[in-house]
């Protein structure tokens, strides 16, 4: 009874928020990474920055991954992993995908439902590029920024 009592304040209150022109479904969690991480897989959490989150609705979510520098270090020798855990289980990927190409942010395009009432938790992680290494990559000129968002909010900065 009392998790049907849950639900439906859960329900009035999104109702309410939406009558009042709120989206009560937005939102956004950014994440900063500013050392590089040497002979990583992009998907391991290891050696990445963390922030644990939840969400307010279950819905899609869009991942963002964007490599920064500059003094003149080019960010496409540069990598951004953004990952999303429950626990230790492995949700969702987004990286930064033309290495040596001359881009250096990504919006994934398939979105990734995520639910209310879990703990995830977004690691970043800034990696060099195949052919290059974190010497190319310098901590002191580039980082990676990651974040998840619902459709149409934009991601606060870090």
């Amino acid at each position: 009874m009392k998790s049907l009592l849950s639900v439906l304040l859960s329900i009035c209150a999104v109702g309410l928020a939406q009558a009042q022109g709120i989206d009560a479904c937005a939102f956004a969690v950014s994440l900063r990474d500013d050392g590089c991480t040497e002979d990583h897989d992009c998907i391991s959490p290891n050696g990445c920055s963390s922030k644990t989150f939840s969400v307010p609705c279950t819905q899609n979510y869009y991942i963002y991954a964007q490599a920064y520098c500059s003094g003149g270090v080019k960010c496409w020798w540069c990598q951004a992993c953004v990952n999303i855990y429950d626990g230790d289980t492995f949700v969702a990927n987004c990286h930064t995908t033309h290495c040596d190409g001359e881009e250096c942010s990504y919006k994934c395009t398939t979105p990734e439902q995520l639910s209310t009432g879990i703990t995830y938790t977004l690691y970043v992680c800034l990696i060099p590029c195949v052919n290059h290494d974190c010497d190319d990559c310098d901590e002191n000129y580039c980082h990676a920024e990651g974040c998840v968002a619902s459709w149409d909010t934009p991601c606060p900065s870090p």
